[in-house]
């Protein structure tokens, strides 16, 4: 029985012992202390409560990030924090309150973010600096206006609200002082709606372009628009339009052309086209002209009647086909045509 005890003593030291050398291993293993590379990825961000138009030159503006290799010495244990963090996002680097350009020495940096506070020791980073501009960002109230463009609208927009807040680089602010935050109308949208009925509608807001940066912020950045549009196209009959012979100086030399009293108007002829250009024809604020363009070969073969042309505005038409207009047509003699070359 004895020798049975002894046998069972014998075993649990063994075991406890192997127990223990295994957690001590386990314990230096994690203590190893080894130098690692890592890609890192940080963010800079203004101190909390302050609002920064933070710049890295060389990069397209507003994208303050950056990723540098970090060089530090760091147990096993302390590795595998190091990743389980990277893995949440970039580090965050506080940037001064302090406008213009800032040198950041990167390692020193890293000693104020989750990196130091692991007691990790950084031996180099590349790049070693990074070189930013500061500027602080101001928000103003700007007024919204609506942008109707080519819209033709039966009474003026109503929009809501009627002023956002803008954020932008404090070297704007002057300059954004007596501009308007626009909501542009979009015509193919527009000519969906049935004209004489208000119809209200979500319009994303936008600045001035001058005004347009990165860092540019709009609250709220959609206005409800209401407007109520007009009729798009109209038709107008225009009461008369003088007729024009338009020739070569050669079919000159050539020919004599006449056209008779009664064809020299286009009487009651309609056109239709854009509301707003149709109503400047109508107030004679447009005018409208017909031309005949004869050519040589047509002289030649006998033509007595020309097809007319309307020199109309862009978009205006003529409803129906115009009528040929009879010409006089008489050559010239071949003694004066001589004497005329």
């Amino acid at each position: 029985m004895d020798d049975h005890n002894g046998l069972l003593q014998k075993i649990e030291t063994w075991a406890i012992v192997t127990v223990i050398s295994v957690l001590i291993w386990l314990y230096a293993e994690g203590e190893a202390v080894t130098r690692y590379s890592e890609r890192v990825p940080i963010r800079l961000v203004p101190p909390v409560g302050r609002q920064l138009a933070i710049d890295i030159p060389g990069r397209d503006g507003g994208e303050a990030s950056e990723v540098i290799y970090v060089t530090f010495k760091a147990s096993t244990g302390q590795l595998t924090k190091i990743k389980e963090r990277l893995q949440q996002g970039p580090l965050q680097i506080e940037v001064a309150d302090q406008p213009g350009e800032q040198v950041l020495v990167l390692k020193d940096e890293l000693l104020e973010t989750p990196l130091g506070q692991l007691g990790v020791n950084i031996v180099t980073t590349d790049p070693a600096t990074l070189t930013v501009q500061v500027e602080p960002l101001q928000t103003l109230t700007m007024p919204v206006g609506v942008d109707r463009g080519q819209v033709l609208l039966a009474q003026p927009a109503l929009v809501e609200p009627r002023e956002v807040s803008v954020t932008l680089p404090a070297r704007l602010l002057e300059q954004a002082r007596g501009m308007k935050v626009w909501a542009p109308l979009d015509l193919a949208e527009l000519g969906r709606l049935e004209p004489g009925v208000p119809q209200t509608f979500d319009v994303p807001l936008s600045v001035p372009e001058e005004l347009q940066t990165p860092w540019t912020d709009l609250e709220p950045d959609v206005a409800r628009v209401t407007v109520t549009i007009s009729k798009q196209t109209d038709t107008y009959v225009v009461p008369r339009i003088s007729v024009e012979v338009q020739a070569s100086p050669l079919v000159l030399r050539r020919f004599d052309l006449n056209i008779s009293d009664e064809y020299l108007n286009l009487l009651e002829v309609p056109i239709t086209g854009p509301a707003d250009v149709i109503d400047r024809i109508r107030k004679g604020q447009l005018s409208i002209s017909a031309v005949v363009r004869p050519t040589l070969s047509e002289l030649e073969s006998g033509t007595r009647t020309l097809p007319v042309q309307l020199n109309l505005p862009p978009g205006v038409t003529v409803q129906a086909p115009l009528p040929p207009v009879p010409v006089e047509v008489t050559p010239h003699s071949a003694a004066s045509s001589t004497q005329g070359g």
